[in-house]
């Protein structure tokens, strides 16, 4: 069963897709389910800050669900970029009838690459270790179901500086949360050898006990729906999704 949980369409600021076009994708595709996960970003530095509009989405997935239902199962999500930071805006997004909620931090690696800027190495292990410490914040903060690409800062910076130590206790703070971990195939879909997360970290989350993951392509465009998910490596892990904030084994 193919399932995709990490989705953008317009009602994202970079969505390049309608909610329908990529339906049509994902069921060509033979998709089981399909989880929008557009992005509410509340930090104004960000250039998707106040895009994200929660009643016109709502009726338009209402509408693609009756029309498409019986090919389908659509589903309602969101990714909440650093929810410790906007924690009164995490609460409402927790009020409303969303199916799924990624959390994602987004902001370290944006002011490090700003206007297209390249950090030079000696700034790496940095970028690298304030990254890690926002994401374990925003899993200590919870209120989301699964952490979105974690190592998302190797998308765009020349070499790893995973700080072991930091990942570690990032996992087990997911495990106390019960927040999922994602395997995101953005990286596989552009070239790269690995999905994100890495087998590295991945055998670290195992290690640490845990054992649900949630499959999503980023995918920005009908095109990218579901791509690259046949190479993404969970061999021992409990694919899932979720519906009405349920957890539901894939």
């Amino acid at each position: 069963m193919i399932i995709d949980t990490h989705v953008h369409s317009k009602f994202s600021i970079d969505g390049q897709s309608t909610v329908e076009e990529m339906v049509l994708s994902a069921i060509e595709k033979s998709v089981a389910v399909l989880c929008f996960t557009e992005h509410v970003d509340y930090d104004p530095a960000d250039h998707g800050y106040g895009f994200f509009d929660y009643e016109s989405y709502s009726t338009e997935i209402e509408r693609v669900r009756d029309a498409y239902s019986d090919k389908i199962e659509i589903l309602k999500g969101i990714e909440f970029s650093e929810p410790h930071l906007h924690e009164r805006e995490l609460e409402l997004c927790n009020s409303r009838d969303f199916d799924f909620i990624l959390g994602s931090v987004h902001f370290v690696v944006n002011e490090a690459t700003a206007e297209g800027r390249c950090p030079p190495v000696d700034e790496l292990d940095a970028i690298y270790e304030r990254h890690y410490l926002e994401t374990l914040a925003a899993c200590r903060r919870g209120g989301f179901d699964a952490l979105a690409h974690i190592d998302v800062p190797a998308r765009f910076l020349d070499g790893r500086r995973e700080p072991a130590a930091l990942i570690d206790e990032i996992m087990k703070t997911m495990i106390a949360k019960d927040i999922a971990l994602e395997m995101n195939t953005w990286c596989l879909r552009k070239g790269q050898a690995e999905g994100s997360p890495t087998a590295a970290i991945m055998k670290a989350y195992a290690a640490c006990g845990g054992s649900f993951v949630t499959m999503g392509s980023d995918a920005h465009c009908a095109r990218d729906i579901a791509a690259c998910m046949s190479e993404a490596r969970t061999k021992g892990f409990k694919r899932c999704f979720y519906r009405g904030r349920k957890r539901v084994e894939a």
